[in-house]
């Protein structure tokens, strides 16, 4: 077994302190310090100067749709399922672009706008956790056509390319579990846009953040970056042990792998030979499915684990274990 992904101890000792504090005459005052703190530290990463906290990262997704007068655009795979559905519960249009497997391409991305005349495209950093999204040639595409980009972070914050407001009209992220900013519940809304805030105020006002989230999320934010790029020093390990890698000259934070058997079979035979967490969280997610890749395969969980933690030994063991149950059969 490997180890769970855990809130840091910085942050835990945070939140700790923050609950400690609840019910007390110094709660009032706490849950705003902690709250400007966590704003201001986002702010610095995203740098967007507008930034609500929500209580999770589809909260944050819902209250920006709620502003759109318009159809959608989303990927055909490599998304978030809220993707689909959330555009839906308000009465709006949804259409898709198509990729390649998640990555999407500027050209594809133009035409299809020309075509389907969206108001706002939803994009995650990394397609299926898996590549690396040309966020700065697809801003450049939505602003030739005055389409709003909204991209949701939440395995990509703290990142030194992507999550970036001078790229992203708007940015989304939870800060549930397992993402990089880990404090298990919790998410926020990034913009330089004030009126998207505003158009969100009441879901926002519904949704609102505990001060302990808050006080995790600016310790988890210093780690941010040593997450990611641990993230991707993985994943390039297990790459480069593996056969059929999808997106193989991609930076990702989880490994995508074509499988030409039974995948659901694969992945339980996979946590049977000990691919979970110390928690029995499954390490691997059997594919098709629109939040990875829609081919037979199968998605290594990387950011389940616990992967500051993991020294590069532990990492080759998944590889050993996957190539052990040949991984084409």
């Amino acid at each position: 077994m490997f180890p769970h992904r855990k809130p840091c101890l910085e942050a835990r000792k945070a939140m700790s302190a923050a609950a400690l504090k609840l019910g007390s005459e110094a709660c009032c005052a706490s849950r705003h310090e902690e709250t400007r703190k966590a704003i201001r530290a986002i702010s610095e990463v995203t740098k967007h100067r507008h930034v609500k906290l929500v209580s999770s990262g589809n909260a944050a997704i819902l209250a920006v749709l709620k502003g759109i007068n318009g159809r959608v655009m989303i990927p055909d795979q490599g998304g978030w399922k809220g993707f689909k559905s959330y555009p839906r519960l308000l009465g709006l249009e949804v259409c898709e672009v198509e990729t390649n497997l998640g990555l999407i391409e500027p050209e594809v991305l133009g035409r299809a706008m020309e075509k389907h005349k969206p108001k706002a495209l939803l994009i995650t950093s990394f397609a299926g956790y898996m590549a690396e999204q040309d966020v700065r040639e697809i801003s450049r595409v939505c602003k030739e056509n005055e389409v709003l980009l909204i991209e949701d972070a939440s395995g990509a914050i703290g990142d030194y390319k992507l999550a970036d407001g001078s790229y992203a009209d708007v940015i989304v992220c939870s800060t549930g579990a397992p993402k990089i900013l880990n404090v298990l519940n919790g998410g926020f809304i990034s913009t330089n846009n004030p009126e998207i805030l505003g158009n969100a105020a009441d879901v926002i006002k519904a949704c609102r953040v505990s001060p302990v989230t808050c006080a995790g999320i600016v310790e988890e934010l210093k780690n941010a970056g040593r997450t990611i790029k641990a993230l991707t020093r993985a994943a390039q390990l297990l790459k480069n042990e593996l056969r059929g890698i999808v997106h193989n000259d991609k930076r990702g934070i989880c490994v995508g792998i074509e499988l030409s058997g039974d995948a659901k079979k694969f992945a339980v035979k996979a946590r049977e030979k000990g691919l979970k967490t110390e928690f029995g969280a499954a390490l691997l997610t059997p594919c098709p499915a629109y939040e990875r890749f829609l081919k037979n395969g199968a998605a290594i969980e990387l950011k389940k684990l616990d992967i500051l933690e993991m020294s590069e030994e532990k990492i080759l063991e998944i590889a050993k274990i996957l190539k052990s149950m040949d991984i084409n059969k």
